[in-house]
């Protein structure tokens, strides 16, 4: 009996979902990036953008995995997870993004980011100061994220939900809202549109 390849189509698969999509609007996923003339490109040469590799496409597959993984462990735990994927809009700044969902307790509701990380930056995290320190772009700016998503739903206190891979073990990081850096950032974003009509 012969063999045959299983991967090549599988990866030819994950190929045609990498697409770019414009984009006219601050992004709260991207809200952190440190670099405003990135943050600026971003939306006035969105169509120069490398597309990722099929590698990283694997990655963000990966990523909706875990944030499953995550709603049924909570779920499992007593915990009711509402308002999955609930998008938000801020015309104001320009902003808009997708919160993963929100975890009800005792009648109150709190937004929820789910990241899965790798395990050297999983053991690097176990407070809200911990993501600042961070040499990785992308995990310093997960609080400016979850803290517009506060601020778009009135919410004083939100929550990180990471897991490690491999191992898949969750680590809960809790985030008190800071109205100096929510300003701070939406003041980032004020310069960003400013630009942007230039």
């Amino acid at each position: 009996m012969e063999t045959f390849d299983i991967i090549t189509p599988v990866y030819e698969q994950k190929k045609k979902r990498i697409k770019l999509y414009p984009q006219h609007v601050n992004r709260a996923s991207q809200a952190g990036h440190p670099c405003e003339r990135y943050l600026v490109f971003c939306r006035t040469k969105w169509e120069e953008r490398l597309l990722h590799d099929v590698g990283l496409e694997f990655i963000f597959e990966g990523g909706n995995m875990i944030e499953k993984m995550a709603e049924r462990e909570l779920e499992d735990a007593g915990f009711t997870i509402i308002e999955q994927q609930k998008p938000f809009a801020w015309k104001e700044f320009e902003l808009t993004g997708h919160l993963d969902f929100k975890i009800l307790n005792n009648g109150e509701t709190y937004p929820v980011e789910v990241k899965g990380l790798n395990m050297f930056d999983f053991d690097k995290l176990d407070c809200i100061e911990d993501f600042f320190r961070s040499k990785k772009v992308w995990i310093k700016g997960y609080p400016a994220q979850l803290a517009l998503y506060m601020l778009m739903d009135n919410k004083q206190l939100g929550v990180f939900y990471i897991k490690r891979t491999p191992g898949f073990r969750p680590k809960a990081i809790w985030l008190h809202l800071d109205y100096t850096f929510a300003e701070d950032i939406l003041k980032k974003l004020e310069r960003i549109n400013k630009h942007v009509k230039e």
